[in-house]
């Protein structure tokens, strides 16, 4: 807003936003970066235009142009086959620096957390920030309960302000069993993904981790947040909504269909024990 200066907002005009838009469109960033911009000033003007706070009599961005925006390629994502190649390749110690390979159980039970974390991401379309906050109360026999969230090392409440119920299909019940048999770490107020000491893993070491794994194994460079696109499509192309569905009621529809696969075996052991070495 200090672009539009230090002036009562009253008096900015459609044309002053547009070319205050058509600088940041001269910075050579993209039409959807433009309208952000855009809709964070309409957002402004929206907030003075209520009759509780300064009663604007109009909205200067609603008169500017939105950029056409180039449409989404279609989402990429791995194939459950891929999803078990990266597992695998954590599980392995692949990821790891070739100089710092893992040598004690708390390595090894890591590797493996790690592996069953993706397995289960993959199968259930959780966010990463989900899956570092979830509890063994919050595993049902065959649903998960998302009620929190992990973000900047603060729990909360979900990304969408909401507890979900989400099915557990057979390749995410089976990681979650071999997870609970480590014999630590598993009360129901415990995380059912932790470090050593049974705390919240760390994002970015974990993101780190992820794309090491990912590298090792020669899969296509996806973000750690790909993976709840292969719950989604796997739905989407085993159960197809009407054409006269709405959208929320397709995406429901997605989250609750089962998927189905091989499941492969992994041996546990303790994550107490000997502190990870270089991590």
């Amino acid at each position: 807003m200090r672009a539009l200066g230090d002036r009562p907002a009253a008096e900015i005009r459609p044309a002053e936003v547009e070319a205050l838009l058509a600088t940041v469109e001269a910075t050579d960033v993209g039409p959807r970066t433009v309208n952000k911009y855009r809709a964070t000033i309409s957002a402004v003007f929206a907030y003075a235009q209520k009759p509780t706070t300064f009663a604007l009599w109009a909205n200067p961005a609603k008169a500017t142009d939105r950029r056409r925006e180039a449409q989404r390629p279609a989402l990429d994502t791995y194939t459950v086959a891929e999803v078990e190649q990266l597992a695998q390749a954590l599980e392995d110690g692949r990821h790891r620096d070739p100089a710092r390979p893992a040598s004690n159980d708390a390595d090894h039970a890591e590797d493996r957390q790690d592996a069953e974390l993706v397995r289960v991401a993959a199968h259930t379309g959780l966010r990463q920030g989900a899956l570092r906050a979830l509890r063994w109360s919050d595993v049902g026999e065959d649903v998960l309960t998302v009620s929190r969230a992990l973000s900047a090392g603060v729990e909360s409440g979900t990304k969408g302000g909401r507890v979900r119920h989400v099915p557990l299909v057979p390749q995410a019940a089976a990681a979650l069993e071999r997870l609970r048999q480590r014999g630590d770490f598993t009360a129901p107020d415990e995380l059912v993904f932790c470090n050593w000491l049974g705390r919240p893993l760390d994002e970015s070491a974990l993101r780190r981790r992820f794309v090491a794994a990912r590298d090792a194994a020669g899969l296509r460079p996806l973000r750690f947040h790909d993976l709840r696109h292969t719950y989604g499509s796997r739905g989407a192309r085993r159960r197809r909504p009407p054409p006269d569905s709405s959208s929320s009621t397709s995406l429901e529809r997605c989250r609750t269909v089962v998927v189905s696969g091989a499941t492969v075996s992994s041996t546990s052991c303790s994550m107490r024990g000997n502190r990870p070495s270089g991590r």
